[in-house]
């Protein structure tokens, strides 16, 4: 993905301090996104098989249409950029350690994200009563329209064969304000710590807090120690596949998307060039796995590599071995889990 706010200058990363603590590199990202839901539940009354209904979830697209899959599409980007440059909390949904380094950068580029979706959300807007109304056929008796902000289902006065009431949809004359206001994305920078008030109440009771929160933030840094180790083993694993042949000893396909970029070479150097403001847990054993892995694949052209066998044969012979000095780092899933849809 092309982020926005690359080709912006950037503060220099500030060297490794190994003095500093987790929390006196980072500064905490709370990032809230809100988005019109796409599917609802269908009651299980529906389902004509023999079978135990309780035990069957169904449920229907709420809108079939490329407005509302760019959106989906581009709130994932964004989930991809954070999670590249901060570190989930492990603390609070939604809440990230953005390395102080990288506030500038993230910060600007979050605004060029929230420009692009507000865009991404009136395209939606402009086509939202004709996919409403082609809902209404496609779903039939499924069809609700308290799932459809800004709109109603009106009678018309015309009573039908079986003598039911008509009715026809009936779109709000703010039903775009109604509808953007199912759109959302904010951010902001916030903390945690034992509120100093509490001090003043009971100190017994503000030491018992200000214990539990440097055990809270201790856990936290191994599970994200952990998950930036298994983060680098899974780009080493990756590139190791291409780099083998198949069974049938042919060499495998390198993939290059239509702006250049090679993914699973490119993936892989951006971590190494990115680990040095994202090594948040001053984790020296990984650091030491980084510079390995710079020195086999710094200089190496991803065009020779997508036709040259000894290239990749070379490649392959070093990275295999650094994927098994990585395997031996990560340990079992650590106490506290980790989700990924953070955003």
């Amino acid at each position: 993905m092309k982020n926005p706010s690359e080709t912006q200058a950037v503060t220099a990363a500030p060297k490794p301090n190994k003095g500093l603590t987790m929390l006196d590199k980072v500064v905490m990202l709370q990032i809230e996104t809100k988005r019109l839901g796409g599917h609802r539940k269908v009651s299980s009354e529906y389902i004509e098989a023999d079978t135990d209904k309780s035990l069957c979830s169904v449920s229907k697209k709420l809108f079939d249409s490329d407005e509302f899959k760019a959106i989906e599409s581009h709130d994932a980007q964004v989930r991809e950029y954070v999670l590249k440059r901060c570190s989930p909390s492990v603390i609070k949904r939604g809440v990230f350690l953005l390395p102080l380094a990288n506030v500038e950068k993230v910060s600007a580029a979050l605004a060029e994200f929230k420009v692009r979706r507000e865009q991404l959300v009136e395209a939606f807007v402009q086509i939202y009563p004709v996919l409403v109304q082609q809902m209404q056929m496609r779903q039939g008796e499924l069809f609700d329209v308290t799932n459809y902000p800004g709109v109603t289902n009106d009678p018309t006065g015309e009573i039908d064969d079986q003598g039911n009431v008509e009715r026809e949809l009936k779109f709000a004359d703010n039903y775009g304000d109604m509808l953007r206001a199912n759109f959302s994305v904010t951010w902001n920078y916030t903390t945690f710590g034992v509120p100093d008030v509490l001090k003043q109440i009971d100190q017994k009771l503000f030491d018992e807090e200000k214990q539990k929160q440097a055990e809270m933030w201790s856990e936290a840094g191994e599970v994200i120690q952990q998950l930036k180790r298994a983060q680098m083993l899974k780009l080493v694993q990756n590139l190791n596949d291409r780099l083998t042949p198949g069974d049938d000893g042919k060499l495998k396909q390198i993939k290059t998307k239509k702006d250049g970029t090679t993914p699973v070479v490119d993936n892989i150097k951006e971590f190494l060039d990115e680990f040095a403001i994202q090594d948040i847990t001053n984790d020296t054993d990984l650091a030491q796995m980084v510079e390995k892995a710079k020195l086999l694949i710094d200089g190496v052209d991803p065009e020779l590599l997508k036709k040259g066998a000894d290239v990749r044969a070379a490649l392959a012979e070093g990275f295999t071995a650094l994927e098994s000095e990585l395997a031996t780092m990560v340990t079992d899933a650590p106490k506290r889990g980790i989700s990924f849809d953070e955003v």
